[in-house]
């Protein structure tokens, strides 16, 4: 496993580019915790004269690396997930692809497999496009970061980017009530946080509660996943 991990190329190839859509471009973006190592996926959003909105949901494409009845295929199926432990991850896939030509790092060209919803001012999906495509992250953000901006406690040079995050923002109240009214349940319990000191032990536990952040990429990722 480790050894077909070492032949994968350490960036992007042009024979790699093949029959994909071009969207190095588009201004896209991350959100993750603080504390994350790998970015799965990004989005985008461009208003439309409508009112309504075009979203870009841009998955990494780990198909291209992980060809089936390798080595490295039945251990990842083997493990079935990676495992997330207090202080520690036992990832699914080796890190060249979990964290590197598989992770959509910031101004790194990354192939992705995009899905470009049009969405109207009510939260209904118009129409969908499923594309293989070639990405370059424009930003990688922290949740928190993404929460001040949206709450005005933090302004970002790039102009493009903030109104791309506030856009995003309004969005996510629409899908939101489309989604309630059609039968969806919103937990909003919080999420217990172990707090490590020394030696793996467990210092504390606090509750993480919900932010404005998280549900923007949670609500798309779901549009997505429907599409």
């Amino acid at each position: 496993v480790l050894k077909q991990s070492r032949e994968i190329p350490d960036q992007v190839l042009e024979s790699d580019l093949d029959g994909r859509e071009d969207l190095r471009g588009l201004t896209t973006f991350t959100i993750d915790p603080a504390t994350a190592e790998d970015f799965d996926d990004a989005v985008s959003a461009v208003r439309l004269p409508d009112g309504g909105v075009e979203v870009g949901v841009h998955i990494a494409d780990v198909t291209h690396f992980l060809k089936e009845g390798t080595a490295m295929d039945e251990e990842a199926f083997a493990r079935s997930v990676s495992t997330y432990l207090p202080g520690e991850v036992i990832p699914m896939l080796p890190e060249k692809l979990s964290n590197d030509m598989c992770s959509l790092v910031e101004g790194k060209d990354r192939l992705t497999f995009s899905v470009f919803m049009e969405i109207d001012p009510e939260g209904e999906v118009i129409k969908y496009d499923i594309k293989e495509s070639v990405i370059k992250n424009s930003k990688r953000f922290a949740y928190e970061q993404v929460e001040d901006i949206i709450k005005g406690r933090l302004e970002i040079k790039d102009r493009r980017i903030k109104e791309m995050v506030l856009l995003m923002a309004k969005l996510k109240d629409v899908l939101r009530a489309k989604m309630l009214k059609g039968g969806m349940v919103d937990f909003e319990l919080g999420e217990p946080v172990l707090v490590m000191g020394d030696g793996f032990k467990v210092r504390d536990i606090k509750r993480k509660l919900g932010l404005d952040s998280h549900k923007l990429i949670e609500y798309c990722m779901i549009y997505a996943n429907v599409c």
